[in-house]
C-alpha cells in the first residue's frame, strides 16, 4: 500500500483548482470588454483543468467517506453543497441589483438550478453550476451504492469500476453529450465523471489493503485518454497527471495560507463570476484597455470572491455541519421501538 499523501495539500489543491477558473474567467471577460474573443488562450482551457482537478479531489475524498452511515453521507453532502449554492444566488441578485442594470431572472424554466441533470441551464445568474450537477449526481450514485450493499468497500469499488467501463464504452462508440448541460441519461455516461473515478481510485491506492483494482481503473483511464479523447481534450488528461502527483507527494505541510485559500475554494468558486460580469458590463463601452480590465478584475472579484469563500466556509464549519452532526447523533442515539430495532 503507498503511505498516505498529505492530505492538508490537498486543501492547497483546491486552492489552484479555483485559481485556474478564475483566471479563465478574468481572462476572458477582459477580452471580451475589448472586443477579443481570446480564442487562443480558450484553447488552454484553464478553466476545464480546474474542474477537472475539483472532480478529481471530489473523488478522491468521498471515497474516504464510504463506510459512513448513508444517512450521514447524504446530510453532509447536501448540507454541504445547497447552502452555499443558495448564498451565492442571493450574492449574484444583489451585485447586479447594486451595480448594473442587468438582472437575473427566473425566467429561463430549469429544474436545473436544483442540481438537477435536465438538459438545459439558467445562466443568468453567472454562477457555474452546471459542475455541481456533475458532483451531486456522484453523490447521488455512490449513496446508492452504499444503501444497496452493507459490504460496501468491495461493491462500491466494483460497480464505480463497471461505471467507468460504460463510460470508456460510450466515448469509444462515439455518443454525443452536451457536458455542461447533460440529460437525465447523458450525464450517466458523460466522460467528465472520469476524473470523479479517478480521484476515487487514487484514495483506494493510498488507503485501501487491495489497491489492484484501482490500479487497473487508472491504466484503463490513462489508455482511454491516449486512444479515444479527441486532442481537444489532451488537457484533461493531463490534469488527471497533476492531480495525482501532487496528492502522491510526501512533503511538508505547505503554508497555511494555501490551505485557507483551500477552504473557501468553493465560495470563490461560486462567486467570483458575478462580479467579474459585472465589471464587465461597466467597463464594455467605456474604451478601458484590456490590461486595465484584467486588472480592475482582479483587484475587486478575487478579494471579494475570497471574503464570501471565508464566510461560506465559516458558515459551513462553525454552525451548519456541527447542527447536521448533533442532529444526526441525536437520531442514533434515540430509542427505537422493538419493531424498528429488529429491522
Amino acid at each position: 500500500m503507498t503511505d498516505r499523501p498529505t492530505l492538508e495539500n490537498i486543501q492547497a489543491l483546491r486552492w489552484i483548482a479555483a485559481a485556474l477558473v478564475f483566471i479563465q474567467h478574468s481572462v476572458y471577460f477582459a477580452g471580451m470588454t475589448v472586443g477579443d474573443q481570446m480564442l487562443s488562450f480558450r484553447g488552454l482551457n484553464l478553466g476545464g483543468i480546474g474542474v477537472y482537478i475539483f472532480f478529481i479531489i471530489s473523488g478522491f475524498v468521498i471515497a474516504l467517506q464510504t463506510n459512513k452511515n448513508p444517512a450521514h453521507f447524504l446530510m453532509h453532502r447536501v448540507f454541504r453543497i445547497y447552502p452555499g449554492y443558495l448564498v451565492a444566488i442571493i450574492f449574484s441578485t444583489t451585485v447586479f441589483f447594486l451595480f448594473s442594470a442587468y438582472r437575473p431572472t427566473f425566467s429561463i424554466p430549469s429544474l436545473s438550478m436544483l442540481l438537477i441533470p435536465t438538459g438545459s441551464l439558467n445562466s443568468s445568474f453567472q454562477i457555474p453550476y452546471w459542475t455541481l450537477i456533475y458532483e451531486m449526481f456522484f453523490y447521488a450514485l455512490v449513496l446508492l451504492l452504499m444503501i444497496v450493499h452493507r459490504n460496501r468497500s468491495k461493491f462500491i469499488d466494483a460497480s464505480i469500476f463497471i461505471w467507468m467501463l460504460g463510460i470508456i464504452t460510450s466515448m469509444y462508440v462515439g455518443t454525443k453529450i452536451d457536458m455542461p448541460k447533460p440529460g437525465p441519461s447523458e450525464i450517466l455516461v458523460s466522460p467528465l465523471n472520469l476524473y470523479f473515478i479517478c480521484g476515487f481510485f487514487l484514495s483506494r491506492i493510498f488507503f485501501s489493503k487491495n489497491p489492484g483494482l484501482a490500479y487497473l481503473a487508472l491504466f484503463l483511464m490513462a489508455a482511454a485518454g491516449c486512444f479515444i479523447l479527441s486532442m481537444r481534450y489532451q488537457a484533461t488528461i493531463s490534469a488527471m497527471g497533476i492531480a495525482a502527483i501532487v496528492m502522491a507527494v510526501k512533503s511538508k505541510p505547505l503554508p497555511n495560507l494555501l490551505n485557507k485559500l483551500g477552504d473557501y475554494s468553493y465560495g470563490i468558486y461560486l462567486a467570483h463570476l458575478p462580479v467579474i460580469y459585472c465589471i464587465h458590463l461597466a467597463l464594455k463601452d467605456s474604451g478601458t484597455s484590456f490590461a486595465g480590465a484584467l486588472a480592475l478584475m482582479t483587484v475587486a472579484a478575487l478579494p471579494a470572491a475570497i471574503l464570501f469563500g471565508r464566510i461560506e466556509h465559516g458558515l459551513y464549519k462553525g454552525r451548519i455541519r456541527p447542527a447536521v452532526d448533533r442532529l444526526f447523533e441525536k437520531k442514533i442515539s434515540a430509542p427505537m421501538s422493538p419493531s424498528l430495532e429488529k429491522q
